[in-house]
């Protein structure tokens, strides 16, 4: 299948590299270029605990604080792995969204008393509100933006045009109103007829479903695996 990639680098091309073990196509398309905050590194106790909510978190804050004595709550598996590669050793992974990460940490034996939050320019899920409801004080600081695309990729709109692009993967609800921005300014809507989207939640799917997929389908997990999981159904049916 020819599928159409929006993850931002470098996690588009990771994931591209999955899909072509896998058989597929990519088509890459990211909807964002990630652009990490510079200057001093933010001042951080001691005995604070860090929350990553995405892998660019992980990247963005490496990129500022050598350190890495922190305990870490990463809100998936992947961000977690990330963590754990970037020289982190006491990792936590939470189920995939928000409200897991903020379980995560309410239930966890030692309760901190404060959270670091590496943040983007646009937060998805109120981590902060969760938290600061059971006494858990929360700094969350913006250390990069996710800038949106201007345009859709000459291959990629072409594959569109072409009726070419089978399935579509989408793994945040930005990152899909983007495309569907991109989709109508571009006259690109006929050729989403043939394709099904692929979603990590139903929040992402709502923010997809203005557009006239053949099929918007959700994961039964919001994770990267889930994801793939439900593409290899779609696969097979085909």
């Amino acid at each position: 299948m020819q599928v159409l990639v929006t993850r931002p680098e470098p996690d588009g091309s990771a994931l591209a590299q999955e899909l072509s073990a896998l058989g597929h196509t990519p088509i890459l398309a990211p909807m964002m270029t990630i652009a990490f905050e510079e200057g001093p590194p933010p001042a951080i106790s001691g005995d604070c605990h860090l929350a990553f909510t995405s892998a660019n978190g992980v990247r963005a804050f490496c990129h500022l604080v050598s350190e890495r004595h922190w305990p870490v709550f990463a809100v998936g598996e992947a961000t977690a792995e990330l963590s754990r590669q970037m020289g982190f050793s006491e990792v936590y992974a939470a189920g995939g969204d928000v409200e897991s990460l903020a379980n995560l940490i309410g239930e966890h034996d030692y309760l901190p008393n404060q959270i670091f939050h590496a943040s983007g320019a646009h937060i998805a899920g109120d981590l902060a509100g969760r938290l600061q409801a059971l006494g858990i004080q929360v700094n969350s600081q913006k250390m990069y933006e996710a800038k949106a695309a201007k345009q859709l990729p000459d291959a990629a709109a072409a594959a569109l045009r072409r009726h070419e692009v089978q399935a579509a993967l989408f793994f945040s609800p930005r990152t899909a109103a983007i495309f569907a921005k991109l989709a109508f300014d571009e006259k690109l809507r006929a050729g989403l007829g043939q394709s099904v989207a692929i979603c990590m939640s139903q929040n992402v799917a709502t923010a997809i479903k203005p557009l006239p997929f053949a099929d918007v389908r959700v994961s039964s997990a919001p994770t990267k695996m889930a994801v793939l999981e439900a593409l290899e159904m779609l696969a097979s049916q085909a």
